[in-house]
């Protein structure tokens, strides 16, 4: 039985693989393998079952994952790289505009993950990315991109970053960057949507939600593939 469960494990893994492809795959971290695994096992564990369930578990799985290699790559390196490159002040001048310009209170409010302001010494830091408690999938947006949502626009600091560290390409040019995180940000938007309705009581998540999610992260959209091999952009 248990040689069984290691082979479905084993068919299950080697299925993922060939969807997300290999290297896309070895750069995901152990976690979200494991994740992103049981998501695909309990899908299928659940799919032919004559049951009426929640399919919560097989979508919050896959969340996970996508908000964990997020939080890597656009929290706690992405501050490491602004530490290295910025004062918290020239990064708030590089996000602030108009009358905002100068008011470090106001870009600690935008940019809520990266930026600390303590009001009594009036003094702007940046938050330490050990913090990691303080990224998720709701604040990703307003951690690469600032404004409303009809002018948003994404934010020089993180167009560096990505050519400097993500693509290791300083040549790469600006629109490319700006290309691959305009989709991101209105991806993650609708699966900000379903994660939270998969953490809320009174909400039944449908098999239809789930292969949605399915479709989008892992085997169509390729979501999760986009966020950890940016490289390949540069192939096509």
């Amino acid at each position: 039985m248990m040689h069984s469960k290691e082979n479905d494990n084993r068919s299950v893994e080697q299925a993922v693989v060939e969807i997300i492809g290999k290297c896309a795959w070895e750069k995901l971290q152990e976690s979200s393998k494991i994740g992103i695994i049981t998501t695909m096992g309990s899908f299928r564990m659940f799919e032919n079952a004559d049951l009426h369930i929640d399919y919560a578990s097989s979508i919050i799985t896959t969340m996970k994952a996508l908000e964990y290699e997020l939080r890597i790559r656009f929290f706690e390196r992405y501050i490491e790289h602004l530490t290295n490159n910025y004062t918290p002040e020239s990064y708030a001048d590089c996000i602030l505009t108009g009358e905002n310009r100068g008011n470090y209170k106001v870009a600690a409010q935008e940019k809520c993950c990266i930026l600390e302001y303590y009001e009594k010494e009036q003094k702007l830091t940046f938050t330490s990315p050990t913090k990691n408690d303080q990224f998720s999938l709701g604040n990703f947006i307003n951690t690469v991109a600032s404004g409303k949502r009809i002018d948003r626009k994404v934010d020089a600091p993180i167009i560096k970053y990505c050519k400097e560290v993500l693509f290791r390409d300083k040549k790469i040019n600006d629109s490319l960057i700006v290309d691959w995180l305009k989709p991101l940000i209105t991806d993650i938007e609708c699966q900000k949507k379903l994660r939270n309705d998969c953490a809320h009581g009174g909400i039944v998540q449908r098999k239809a939600d789930a292969e949605r999610a399915i479709e989008d992260i892992i085997v169509v959209g390729k979501l999760l593939a986009k966020i950890v091999y940016p490289e390949f952009l540069l192939k096509q």
